[in-house]
């Protein structure tokens, strides 16, 4: 048996050194705490969306109708005398050829120099349409003074907007065109967890957690699946999956909040780097305004760092007073004339990106049977599983209230900060 002597050493209460009295091996381990994990797994996107009754198909199908166009660019330039004017979208549901009738009256006018809103009422004149598109996307007019002149130059991509009929007396009514909706999908996308513990693992506390570690792992397990289903609700990407055998298999994939934004909203804005302004934000709500009946979409998803973009914008205008004491830098909603907008960050929404929504027409919706659901799965041997799991999609109403704006500088340096203080 081995046997320590202190012979001729300092008693003393160090440990695993030289002359020390104590034994390293000798010591009671006492950990003072063990804190809690800290990453965030917090889901508020999927908890402000409205939840719906299940359905029992595998392809989650919705609609939007919409009203006929009334204003346009045109696609070729046009001289004083011609007649026949080309359009641009000459098909589709919200093409020109859907949207105008024989004995429209349309304006056409161009823009001011330099701008792409602005317009220069020193080119306008109206012409008054002989015959509507059919098959193409020309349509033939009456020009110039008293509607049997000459017009007015323009070039391609100015503006035109109907102005109402003028119809002759004693003719036929022409036929008026119509147009139907967009018929859209979705997929449901099955999330997945499961932890496993040997019966021994259980009943065998630790310094981490006292009672059973098969439970902690599945709470653990069950917030990381939800905050995976967040993510997918923002950002995912729609898949049509495959059946194929095994591994080879190609899961579906809903489409998130993004996706349906990008491709069906019709309002996505590309900065192309420049600084974002508060005024690029009253620029996606007067384009809402113009198109929607009720306006546009007013809480804005980002994340911290667009978020803090936005703070800075404040500071310039900020006043103080030599008895202040506190101050705020944050901001929670804009307000403009057309619309409050309102601030919500996430963790899911990339840099450079924000996206105008409604939670009121964001729909989670789960598939029959498949809300989330514990399972014990069965072992062979002496251990426990146990596996938390829901297959869920989200249908997005009225997408073209939506918009998406991105693609803006990110670099704080470029926005007003640290020079204000």
């Amino acid at each position: 048996m081995a046997v320590t002597s202190t012979l001729g050493s300092s008693l003393n209460p160090l440990s695993g050194v030289a002359g020390a009295s104590i034994p390293a091996s000798h010591l009671i381990p006492d950990v003072a705490t063990w804190a809690e994990e800290l990453e965030p797994r917090e889901t508020p996107v999927w908890d402000k969306c409205p939840k719906i009754g299940p359905r029992d198909q595998d392809k989650l199908e919705f609609g939007q109708s919409y009203h006929r166009r009334i204003e346009g660019t045109i696609a070729e330039d046009l001289t004083t005398t011609e007649t026949a004017i080309d359009l641009t979208a000459a098909s589709g549901t919200s093409g020109d050829i859907n949207s105008i009738k024989k004995w429209n009256v349309i304006e056409i006018m161009e823009w001011a120099t330099g701008s792409t809103t602005l317009l220069d009422y020193t080119t306008r004149e109206e012409v008054v349409v002989d015959t509507a598109p059919t098959t193409t996307n020309t349509v033939t007019v009456k020009r110039g003074n008293d509607l049997a002149g000459t017009g007015v130059l323009h070039s391609s991509g100015a503006y035109w907007a109907v102005c109402g009929t003028a119809m002759p007396y004693n003719r036929d009514f022409e036929l008026s065109p119509t147009i139907r909706g967009d018929k859209l999908y979705n997929r449901y996308q099955r999330f997945y967890e499961m932890a496993q513990a040997d019966i021994a693992a259980r009943n065998t506390p630790t310094w981490e957690f006292e009672g059973d570690p098969l439970l902690l792992d599945f709470k653990r397990a069950t917030l990381q699946m939800k905050w995976e289903a967040e993510r997918a609700l923002v950002s995912g990407q729609r898949v049509d999956g495959t059946a194929s055998a095994g591994d080879a298999a190609i899961p579906h994939k809903m489409g998130g909040i993004d996706y349906f934004i990008t491709n069906h909203s019709g309002r996505v804005t590309n900065l192309a780097g420049v600084t974002l302004s508060l005024y690029h934000l009253d620029d996606i709500l007067r384009d809402q305004y113009k198109d929607t009946a009720k306006g546009g979409a007013t809480t804005m998803l980002m994340s911290v760092d667009t978020a803090s973009i936005l703070d800075s914008m404040l500071n310039p205008a900020r006043q103080g007073t030599l008895q202040d004491t506190s101050a705020n830098l944050y901001l929670e909603t804009i307000k403009f004339r057309l619309a409050k907008l309102e601030i919500m960050q996430t963790q899911h929404m990339p840099n450079g990106s924000i996206l105008f929504v409604d939670f009121k027409d964001i729909k989670i919706v789960p598939y029959k049977g498949c809300q989330w659901q514990e399972r014990e799965v069965p072992s062979s041997g002496p251990y426990d599983k146990l596996a938390i799991w829901g297959q869920y999609s989200v249908m997005i109403e009225r997408v073209t209230r939506m918009a998406k704006l991105h693609n803006f500088n990110q670099d704080m340096a470029a926005y007003p900060r640290s020079e204000y203080f």
